[in-house]
């Protein structure tokens, strides 16, 4: 086994991989690109956080792609909360969620 700066992404079903000029800096959270991956493919990547999110929802919808179990209640939050593109019945973690967030306003 050899060892590699890249990123073993084979196994992501659906995500982001933040792309940085270099590891030894403080801007994690200031990528230079985001990349969406999809079945461990990077299909687009994006210079803002909005763009790749919008682009990934948009693809699991036209693909028929469903979330990944352990991601279910985090893009149902995004989809139906954050992004208000569906007004059903919210899992009750996601419900308690909002709710504390509406709670603290």
């Amino acid at each position: 086994m050899t060892h590699s700066n890249e990123p073993d992404i084979r196994e992501v079903p659906l995500g982001f991989l933040l792309i940085r000029a270099s590891s030894t800096d403080a801007t994690f959270f200031c990528p230079e690109k985001i990349a969406v991956l999809i079945e461990g493919n990077i299909i687009i990547d994006f210079t803002t956080l909005a763009d790749a999110f919008v682009v990934l929802f948009a693809l699991t919808y036209a693909l028929h792609l469903n979330y990944p179990k352990c991601l279910a209640n985090t893009f149902d939050f995004i989809q139906k909360v954050l992004m208000g593109l569906e007004d059903g019945k919210l899992r009750p973690k996601v419900l308690s969620l909002k709710n504390d967030l509406l709670a603290a306003e």
